[in-house]
Formats: C-alpha cells, structure tokens, sequence
C-alpha cells in the first residue's frame, strides 16, 4: 500500500478548488441568464425521469358495459287459496285477478261503467237489457261464449261466500239466446242494475272439466299465468293475443303473510308498488322518491248525532255544533292534507258526485262560508230564549270515538279544542274498539267520530233512513226516508242527478250527522316504474297496462 504524500494532499486540493470554481461560475451564468434555462435544464430531467421510468402494463380485465334492463314489475299479495276469482273474499288477491279475468263491464276511474268483453246492449223491457258479446277467447284459446256468462253468474249464486255476492241482489236471471247474446232480467227498477255486471267471467268448459286446477288461473284479460308457487309468488306475462296487451310483459306478484311484510318489502325496494287499504299517511308524506297515485279510500268519516238528547234534536243547536267545526284543520292536522271533503258519503271522483251541485256536494261551502259569527251568535239567542234554563257554558257533550283508529283520534282531539271559543264543552272519551262498537250500539253517547267502508254502489239508506242500520243516532225524518224511497227506482240520469242533490240539500239542512269526508288513499310506485295510473278502491289496476318500466 502507496503511502500518500503532502505532494498528493496538494495536487488534489488544487483540482477540488478549480471544480468548485467552474460550478460557481456556471450558477451564475444561470441565474442571470433567466428561467428559460431552468425550464430547459427542468424539461430535460423529466424527460429523462420518464425514460428512465419502467413501464408498467395495465393488465386488468375489464367487464363491458351492463346490458341489463328491467323488465319485471313487483308487486304483493296474500296467500291465495283459490285463483278462481269468484272464489275470493280477499282484497288483494281480487285486485291481482282483476289483471287476468274480464268483467261485462269495466269500473272506470270516475266510476262510470264502460263495456268490456262486450260489442254492444240495449234495453228490450223495462227491467231487461240484452247484450251482444265480442269475438274472444280465453287464454288457453277456447271461445268465449255466453255459457261462461250464465255459468259464472249461477257460480256466484251457488258459492258458500264470494267478493261478488252483491250483483246477486240485483239479477233475476240470466237467459242465453244464442252463442254470442243473451239477456239480463233484473230484479226491479233500479238506477244500479249495470253496476251488478262488474263480476268477473270464468270459462265453463275448463272449470268443468278434469283439468280444472283452482290454483292455474285463465280469464280473457290482458295478463296471463306464467308460474305458480305456493308461499313465493305468482308469475304473470302479457297476453299478446289481447286487442291492447300491456306494455310491461312481466309481473311478479310476491306473496306475503300480512301487510305489515308488504310495507317493509316497498321499504326495501324488493317490490314496486305498494297499495294499502287504508293508507297511514305519516309513514310516506317525505318521500320524495315515490309517486304517488290517489284516490279516495272507501273510508267515510262524519260526527255522529244522538237524536235522543233533548238538546241535540233541536236544529238549532245541531247547527251551532255544525258551524263551529275547524273542517280545514281537521283535514290539514288530522289527515295531513289527505281527506277529500264531501257531504254525502259517495267518493268525490265519482261521476254522480262530479254531476251534483257543488254548492252542496264539495268542499263544506254551506258550513264554513253559509254561516258566520253573528250567525252562531244568533243561534245561542235563540236557543236562550228556547230553553229560559239553557245555559251552554254548564252544558257539557260526551264524545266517544275508537282510539285503535288514528283519524278518529285526530279528529275528536281537533274538535275538542274548537269548542273552548263557543262555550260549549266536548268530554272526549276514547274506548278500544269492542267497547267502541257496544257504546254506538246501544246509543251510550252525545257524539260519536263514526267511520263506515262504502261500497261499490253507494249505500244512503244505512245512515240517513229511519230503519238504517248504520242509524246509530235514531234520526227520524219523514222527509229524508220519502227521499230515500225513490233513490234507487230513478232511471233517468238528469232525473237522478237532481234526486242526489234534493237528498244532499235535505240532509245538509236537517244534519242526521255532521260530514267530514273521505280519507284519502295512495298507489305508491318507485321512481324507476314509468307512466301513470288512474286507481280506485276497487279497480286498483284500472289502465294499469299503461305503467311501464324504465330501460
């Protein structure tokens, strides 16, 4: 090993100190040169940095694009035990088949009757009407006939309970002329004799014959059986033979044990549509991501009068109680907005109540804008001076109302609270439901918050006439049941839009209850189903060919 001399520590500071020299130079020909230098020296790094830079391959696999699109609309039902619709007693199932089978006539959306499965009819005897069917078939391809017109009629009658029960109360009979006309006589003179023919049409020769399978569906509508599994679902698809097939070809109705399970499957998206039967609004007012198809439920709220209290069968005082109600509270706090007002108990989109004079029919004008302050002040005069003993600020009315139901408890806590200004005093007494019911049975109250479920044909006489079942109040008036007698027998339409006006006026007048309305129902669709619906309580599915899904 060469031992390093002072000759070498000085040979080598004097190279150190000529290359600091040289770089020091070099700085400063940079700096004062500008940035251009810099950029340059800068773009001459990075692209060496990215020469030098190994490149890495992308070696991912990548999926195409999805191309699905959907196709299947989910809905619900109960657990059927029978697909033959005149079999049903239950709500959801009947709407289901509604999809499958044809009625005679179609329900429309305003509740007029439209001509389904037939060409033409025409009225041949003062109680009989003759009709002429069209060219069907059903969808196994057997002719449709007027056989299967007498033989679903005749099931009707023979069956031991059916959804249809009530077109028995109207048809004497059903006789076939030939394969495609046959004739209806009814029972008596009645404006809703047509309305019996909204039952559905079962084929004869397959519910006669050894193939018959109540669990194995075939009608002449617009859908048709495509699977079938106990507990899981029901499979439909368009019938493409149909004169208009629906556009969405796929249905999948979901079976459930209650409708608590619907409810949270809507929830959860797993299904489409969500249909109650009596919609609790403050479960969907917020969700934006719904639409919503409304329409009135069959659910009649009104303040039911005991007409034995001495004080309550005066009119005067009926009217004083009548004009101090908050209606515009009660339907904005006590049904979120969702309460159609009407004075008779008929739905506010039917055609009868389209025809008769709104002054009376809609929207309370007679209460809340025929009378005043000084009119209420006028009755107490009145009533003072009736009764030299009545004072009101002693007079204190009992109102029972069922606290299992949500609306009448809204209802009987509104109107608690709007009598503080009239002087007269509402005890509420909230009953559960079987107390609820003995307690109206047997006219233990002063006021009752009544509700009743109308039917298809709207059923006056139950509330209003001397004799009415539903008359827990004992109203008695010769000029409300002289009315009623004649309700059904008018056959003329013009004739009967003013029977229904007399009627509105007199119960208006005379006040056998206080009208609220009908609580209104929803049709609730996620926002990834297309196009529009036009429900009812009882024709849910009314045009239901027409809702589409998105692609």
């Amino acid at each position: 090993m060469k031992t390093i001399t002072k000759a070498h520590y000085k040979f080598i500071n004097t190279i150190i100190s000529y290359l600091f020299k040289t770089f020091l130079f070099t700085m400063i020909v940079v700096v004062t040169s500008g940035c251009s230098t810099i950029e340059r020296i800068a773009d001459y790094n990075l692209d060496r940095l990215y020469e030098d830079k190994e490149v890495v391959v992308d070696n991912t696999i990548y999926l195409p694009e999805s191309t699905y699109i959907k196709d299947t609309i989910e809905m619900v039902m109960l657990n059927p035990n029978s697909l033959n619709p005149l079999d049903s007693n239950n709500y959801t199932i009947d709407q289901v088949l509604k999809l499958i089978y044809e009625p005679i006539f179609d329900l429309t959306s305003d509740y007029d009757l439209k001509p389904n499965i037939i060409e033409n009819y025409i009225k041949v005897a003062e109680r009989k009407y003759r009709f002429t069917l069209k060219n069907k078939s059903f969808h196994n391809n057997n002719p449709l006939t007027t056989e299967d017109i007498l033989f679903s009629y005749e099931y009707i009658k023979s069956a031991e309970s059916s959804t249809y029960d009530y077109c028995i109360e109207y048809i004497e009979s059903i006789t076939i002329i030939d394969e495609h006309i046959f004739d209806v006589q009814f029972n008596s003179l009645n404006y809703y004799n047509l309305y019996a023919l909204t039952f559905p049409i079962i084929s004869k020769e397959y519910v006669d014959s050894k193939d018959y399978n109540k669990m194995l569906p075939i009608g002449t509508g617009k859908y048709q059986f495509l699977d079938f599994q106990e507990m899981m679902y029901l499979k439909l698809n368009g019938n493409k033979n149909h004169k208009t097939p629906p556009i969405t070809n796929n249905l999948n109705i979901n079976i459930v044990r209650d409708f608590e399970d619907e409810y949270n499957m809507f929830l959860s998206k797993r299904i489409d549509i969500h249909s109650p039967l009596k919609t609790n609004w403050a479960k969907y007012s917020d969700d934006q991501l719904i639409k919503q198809y409304l329409y009135d439920s069959p659910y009649y709220y009104y303040i039911g009068i005991n007409h034995n209290n001495t004080f309550l069968q005066d009119i005067t005082y009926r009217k004083l109680l009548a004009t101090s109600i908050p209606y515009d509270k009660i339907v904005q706090d006590g049904f979120l907005g969702h309460m159609n007002q009407i004075t008779l108990p008929i739905v506010s989109n039917h055609i009868f109540a389209n025809e008769m004079d709104p002054f009376y029919a809609n929207d309370y004008s007679y209460y809340k804008n025929n009378y005043d302050k000084k009119m209420r002040s006028d009755y107490l005069t009145k009533l003072r001076l009736d009764y030299q003993f009545f004072d009101l600020e002693t007079q204190t009315l009992e109102m029972i109302y069922n606290q299992k139901d949500v609306y009448q408890t809204n209802i009987a806590l509104t109107i608690s609270e709007s009598y503080d200004d009239h002087n007269i005093l509402i005890k509420l007494i909230p009953l559960d439901s079987a107390e609820y019911f003995n307690a109206i049975k047997a006219g233990q109250f002063d006021l009752y918050i009544g509700s009743i479920k109308t039917g298809l044909i709207p059923d006056f006489e139950s509330l209003y006439s001397s004799n009415g079942s539903l008359n827990f109040g004992k109203f008695n008036s010769l000029n409300v049941d002289g009315l009623l007698n004649t309700y059904y027998k008018v056959m003329q339409p013009t004739q009967f839009y003013k029977l229904l006006e007399n009627i509105s006026k007199v119960v208006t007048d005379e006040l056998p209850i206080i009208p609220l309305g009908f609580l209104e129902n929803g049709l609730f669709i996620h926002n990834q189903i297309n196009g529009d619906a036009n429900p009812t309580y009882f024709n849910q599915f009314y045009e239901f060919d027409e809702i589409d899904v998105f692609e």
